[in-house]
């Protein structure tokens, strides 16, 4: 009999790309909020008007602290998990949940 390794199925992308997107996100819409309307999409540093104004539709279910304290948030976790003082997909789960 031969011992036949399992493959091991990655579903899913990797926590560290999932993290960046969403860091990403809520940066986009913390600029955003903060600008209020008063700055151009190339003032803030979009690409395109598209993506400024999909930040700011998302903006719009959170206040400025909110938005702040999210990004602090997903610093904060990216600096703890790459230390290893805890797990980051864990931590990224409990953020969701708390968040979203």
């Amino acid at each position: 009999n031969r011992k036949r390794k399992r493959k091991q199925k990655n579903y899913g992308e990797p926590v560290e790309k999932i993290h960046g997107g969403i860091l990403s996100q809520t940066k986009n819409m913390h600029k955003v909020k903060v600008a209020n309307g008063t700055a151009s999409y190339k003032e803030l540093g979009f690409s395109k008007q598209k993506s400024m104004d999909s930040a700011s539709i998302a903006a719009k279910r959170f206040t400025k602290e909110e938005l702040a304290d999210m990004h602090y948030s997903l610093v904060e976790m990216s600096l703890r998990a790459h230390n290893g003082e805890t797990d980051f997909k864990l931590e990224l789960e409990k953020f969701l949940l708390t968040y979203l």
